[in-house]
């Protein structure tokens, strides 16, 4: 399960600014953080998130499914 801290590694490693990443994919650099930071309470609803971890996961040229079903399992067990 990939976590927000993962995603920021991984991008870190590949030396990938978050703005080029946010120009290229059109998800406001503001999301991008919240997702790394794992900020449950700056994210959109699940649709909307679900397309911004994938379109994330892409970029950085990883598994969308693990990352996507990372994050909604965590958001249902912090409610």
């Amino acid at each position: 399960m990939l976590t927000g801290a993962d995603l920021h590694k991984i991008r870190t490693e590949l030396e990938i600014p978050l703005e080029e990443i946010a120009d290229s994919i059109k998800v406001q650099i503001a999301m991008l953080r919240a997702i790394e930071e794992d900020n449950l309470a700056l994210f959109p609803p699940a649709v909307y998130l679900k397309g911004f971890l994938k379109s994330y996961a892409r970029y950085l040229q990883i598994d969308e499914n693990a990352v996507v079903n990372g994050f909604i399992k965590r958001m249902v067990e912090r409610r």
